[in-house]
């Protein structure tokens, strides 16, 4: 309780009771009214800075698959150069998918919140601005990919429209694509110090007013930042991981590899790559239903995890495709282990819809190079030991030839 002592007599008017009482009424009024403001505006601000990442995060699963697709695009390329002509529908559908990607970059897609590349001064100029714009290299890229699609593997011209294709695959359209890459990771790392800042503020100035009037307001707000943080922590993870099998996206896989691939060389130590597909993984959904398929991939992941150590890096490459990568392993050890993960899958039993159901997976297995400065040649090999795993029958282990 609050007592007002009369004022020494001759000092000035008295203080009244009630004009002291509407002062702490206004005080607390505005305290709370502050509070709330604060609240009000950490919601516009955190809900806003989520949107923003949301669209950035999908901006990078996009950028990163249309890296994909250019390898993707190279690799049939090269099987079709071969005389591989089954590969061709594959080769004009994933040209498609590039093509659908890039404009969905560039134009944007209000659908998914994703805004125009024109819209960003550091990407457009990316896009559009220098010697090697990434709008240009795309176009040429899918202008030149369909060309060779519409030929015969032995056309003269064939070869002539190859060689630029691949060579724009391993340099300039990937890194005019890894710059956007680097932006749009910039942009998500900035939001997300945005979003701590924010949020230490918040609570900083909550407790300095709540402790002087409004302790009541502080916990709602609290809990909304703390809601807010961890959606905002899980979309960083999602641009990490594969939501679906929780192993790592192409992008962690290509920077983690790079890492693996330096260090080999460095201490001149064995590195070697399982390339995986889930054989009739589609058969298997259109027979069971589509949850059937995430039920095997979880199933073919639980596997991997339980064969593999904590040193090697596990991801899934595309719907039905993993890498393993592993660290001071040679080829001999690696055909081993893909042996060993090859039976131990086929040993498993899922019951689905009281269905039993059983997968196989082929593996291509590949050494890196000695001394070699990137993981893709490595990739490349292993992928194409895995379609000879295919092509003879699925269900079986086919080592890559030495380099």
């Amino acid at each position: 309780m609050i007592s007002i002592q009369q004022p020494h007599p001759g000092f000035g008017q008295p203080v009244l009771p009630e004009r002291f009482g509407r002062k702490v009424t206004v005080t607390h009024a505005a305290a709370i009214a502050v509070i709330a403001l604060m609240a009000f505006a950490a919601y516009l601000t955190l809900e806003r800075a989520i949107v923003v990442q949301r669209a950035a995060t999908t901006a990078i699963t996009l950028t990163d698959r249309q890296r994909m697709l250019s390898q993707r695009i190279a690799s049939l390329t090269a099987q079709y150069a071969l005389g591989n002509i089954g590969v061709r529908h594959d080769l004009q559908a994933t040209i498609g998918a590039f093509e659908t990607t890039h404009w969905s970059l560039v134009t944007g897609d209000p659908k998914a919140g994703l805004p125009s590349a024109v819209r960003d001064p550091q990407l457009k100029a990316v896009y559009f601005e220098g010697g090697a714009p990434l709008d240009a290299a795309a176009t040429e890229f899918v202008t030149r990919a369909r060309r060779i699609a519409s030929l015969a593997p032995q056309d003269p011209a064939f070869a002539a429209n190859s060689a630029p294709l691949f060579s724009a695959a391993q340099a300039p359209l990937l890194d005019a694509l890894d710059r956007a890459l680097a932006i749009r990771h910039n942009e998500v790392n900035a939001q997300e110090t945005m979003l701590r800042v924010v949020a230490a503020a918040i609570c900083l100035l909550s407790l300095v007013a709540l402790l002087g009037a409004a302790l009541a307001v502080f916990r709602p707000m609290a809990r909304r930042i703390i809601r807010l943080t961890r959606e905002a922590n899980e979309l960083a993870r999602q641009a990490t991981l594969d939501p679906l099998t929780g192993l790592l996206n192409p992008r962690s896989f290509q920077d983690r590899g790079a890492i693996e691939i330096q260090k080999a060389r460095r201490y001149q130590r064995p590195l070697s790559l399982l390339m995986i597909d889930a054989d009739q993984l589609n058969m298997i959904s259109s027979t069971h239903g589509p949850d059937s398929g995430a039920t095997v991939l979880k199933a073919l992941t639980s596997s991997f995890f339980e064969g593999t150590r904590i040193s090697d890096l596990l991801a899934r490459i595309n719907e039905d495709q993993f890498a393993i990568l592993l660290p001071e392993t040679s080829c001999e050890g690696a055909e081993v282990l893909a042996e060993r993960l090859r039976r131990k899958v086929s040993e498993i039993k899922l019951t689905i819809k009281d269905e039993f159901v059983s997968c196989t997976i082929s593996i291509g297995v590949a050494a890196a190079e000695k001394n070699a400065s990137f993981l893709w040649p490595t990739f490349q090999r292993a992928d194409d030991a895995l379609s000879e795993a295919k092509v003879r029958g699925r269900n079986r282990v086919v080592v890559a030839a030495a380099a």
